[in-house]
């Protein structure tokens, strides 16, 4: 469940545990990853599907890492301690799994209500 806290932060309800980060340190992180994504594609142009996909799965490792450093010190429990790199990498790979199921249940939508129609030569 999430629901907006005070001062520019959000709340994250997660099994009776509250996680708290502030809406800039978001978008900051948001636009790193941006650009680590930009550079990985940039890498990928031209490359045979393995190697594009072995970088894939390494740009999420780094990504996963990253997130754990980044918000472990930045992000708060329902004490107001910080969540230290584990719980941190550990909201980091629930993140990139939401956001990995909710872009397959879209995928998969389309592809119903929009199935794909082979060109006739």
């Amino acid at each position: 469940m999430l629901g907006e806290g005070g001062a520019g932060g959000s709340d994250l309800h997660l099994d009776a545990a509250v996680f708290t980060t502030l809406r800039a340190e978001r978008f900051a992180f948001a636009l790193i990853i941006w650009f680590i994504a930009v550079f990985a594609r940039i890498l990928d142009l031209g490359q045979p599907l393995a190697i594009a996909v072995g970088h894939s799965v390494v740009v999420l490792l780094a990504v996963l890492f990253l997130g754990g450093w980044f918000f472990s010190t930045r992000s708060t429990d329902a004490t107001g301690q910080p969540v230290g790199f584990s719980k941190a990498f550990g909201l980091s790979g629930l993140t990139f799994g939401l956001m990995f199921a909710t872009g397959g249940v879209l995928f998969l939508l389309a592809n119903v209500l929009f199935p794909l129609q082979c060109a006739k030569p």
